[in-house]
């Protein structure tokens, strides 16, 4: 019997499927025990996912709804294995055995390279023990006035928006990355340069999105197909905008060093030893103070972020330029956007909730007497409300909904008699895990009691984490703490924030970070003095 071309090309890719299957017979059988939604040969729970930002985070969210403490979802041949169990997050977030991210985070390279968040092995080890004195609290004591001078900035631009609504994003989104440039980086913005960190930003949040929509269509996850598609140009002249930027702050700040401390002493600078009394959080915390945000500032100064990494690398101490060009680019990303995610929802929340922000400005009142100054590290330490209610905004919408990393071998679950087979990816959802109704009394409502000392000592250790925990938890968090502090104090100070759009009418995509689709409007009211 004469087989047609047509029955060929139907039956080839079902008999492909049916030989992965039986080659990988123990990976599906583990995998067949875990409870999710009705999955269809070939496609898994892919068609789920089909189209716009918002259609697929509220999908998902409703997935994650009918699961209880886990669940999975294929993608193709893909099997998802969700964690939002505090045992099992810490299980997975304390272990060795689960560094290395997940494949999508492959779309983050031709931007940040090997950086701190893409990097593994021996590499991210040796970069995370030379990053992490750069954010100890000897530095960011030297970091205050540019804090309060950026956020003051910040003020006198809100300034000329009052009366009309506003996205605050967008304001919060130049106003972080000039901080940072300004301080972890070094670097003075003039204001002749005002033009290109709007340029910056601009380049940013469009490969962000560029980037985004990658990971939400199959076809475009192909470097080859995508590299024929209507996006492929617009990726490159982004990606050659943001290197040129950070590659002229890396200069700038290579230059200044070189003049400074000159070369011949620059291996004795970059030896110097970790102040006693100065911990990294990565061995320090393992996620057990993750709310903990007080800083002293009485330990010995140790070097900014980038002039630390320059100087090593001009010696050739654990990184080269090209590493260092990396790491500029990795923290401009992360330090800039979940930041302005962060503040940018506490404010939208604060809107809709006036009694709640009343009981802030009182706060500050009697921090400060009555009478706005610049703030110091022990003002904001004192803003104790104010911290819960960043927490509580961080709570609801952690920045980084989820985590994804890959399983190299097959590892037991904690809260029940399941196994992560070895080839899948298991998915800390920080979103649901947050939002446990056994763990945060009420969990849909903001409350920022959620976060008075005597519940904090009563919760799972995991069952918070808006920074990650373990090994990777977010090197910077002390210094994104303290800035969104004093930022969002300054604001509130000045300010009296008033609500535009319904809570209930928010929508929500999960992009690199979880996004508001419809914006962060907001109104505002100068505040006599």
């Amino acid at each position: 019997m004469e087989v047609s071309a047509f029955s060929i090309i139907v039956a080839a890719p079902i008999l492909v499927y049916i030989a992965y299957r039986l080659f990988y017979w123990r990976f599906f059988r583990l995998a067949s025990q875990w409870p999710g939604p009705k999955s269809y040969p070939i496609v898994g729970n892919a068609i789920d996912l089909l189209g716009p930002s918002d259609r697929i985070f509220d999908t998902l969210v409703t997935h994650l709804a009918d699961f209880e403490d886990l669940g999975r979802l294929w993608i193709g041949p893909r099997f998802l294995a969700f964690l939002f169990h505090p045992d099992d997050v810490e299980m997975v977030l304390n272990s060795n055995d689960f560094l290395d991210k997940s494949v999508e985070y492959d779309f983050l390279r031709p931007w940040i390279g090997n950086g701190l968040l893409t990097s593994t092995g021996n590499v991210w080890r040796a970069h995370r023990r030379a990053i992490a004195p750069t954010f100890y609290a000897s530095v960011l004591k030297d970091y205050m006035r540019k804090f309060n001078e950026n956020a003051q900035g910040l003020v006198s631009e809100l300034d000329r928006h009052t009366g009309a609504p506003l996205d605050i994003h967008d304001h919060m989104s130049v106003t972080i990355t000039r901080t940072l440039l300004e301080t972890a980086m070094g670097v003075d913005i003039e204001p002749k340069e005002k033009h290109l960190l709007h340029g910056y930003v601009s380049s940013v949040k469009e490969l962000s999105n560029i980037i985004h929509y990658r990971h939400t269509k199959a076809w475009l996850r192909s470097d080859l197909v995508f590299s024929f598609s209507k996006y492929a140009s617009s990726h490159k002249s982004l990606l050659n905008s943001i290197h040129k930027y950070t590659m002229d702050v890396l200069l700038k700040k290579k230059a200044e060093v070189q003049i400074n401390n000159g070369c011949a002493n620059m291996k004795q600078i970059a030896n110097r030893k970790i102040p006693n009394g100065e911990k990294d959080d990565s061995k320090a915390s393992n996620g057990r103070e993750p709310n903990k945000t007080e800083i002293s500032g009485t330990e010995q100064r140790k070097l900014p972020f980038l002039e630390s990494l320059i100087q090593k690398a001009l010696v050739g101490d654990t990184f080269t330029l090209k590493d260092v060009h990396e790491q500029i680019d990795t923290f401009m990303f992360e330090g800039h956007d979940t930041a302005s995610a962060a503040t940018s929802m506490l404010l939208c929340s604060l809107a809709s909730k006036p009694e709640i922000q009343e009981k802030c400005y009182d706060e500050l009142q009697w921090v400060l007497g009555g009478t706005y100054r610049e703030l110091t590290l022990e003002d904001l330490n004192e803003m104790k409300y104010l911290d819960r209610c960043l927490l509580e905004a961080m709570r609801l919408y952690p920045p980084v909904p989820v985590m994804a990393r890959k399983v190299h071998k097959d590892v037991k679950l904690v809260s029940r008699d399941l196994t992560i087979p070895s080839g899948s990816t298991v998915i800390v959802t920080t979103y649901a895990l947050q939002r446990r109704a056994d763990v945060f009394p009420n969990p849909d409502e903001f409350d920022p009691d959620h976060f008075l000392p005597e519940r904090i000592a009563d919760r799972h250790h995991y069952a918070y984490i808006p920074f990650s925990a373990g090994p990777r938890v977010c090197v910077g968090k002390k210094f994104a703490m303290l800035e969104m502090k004093t930022i969002l104090a300054t604001v509130l100070w000045n300010f009296k924030i008033t609500q535009i759009v319904a809570e209930e009418e928010w929508t929500f995509s999960a992009d690199l970070i979880l996004k508001r689709r419809d914006g962060y409007k907001i109104g505002l009211v100068r505040r006599q003095k």
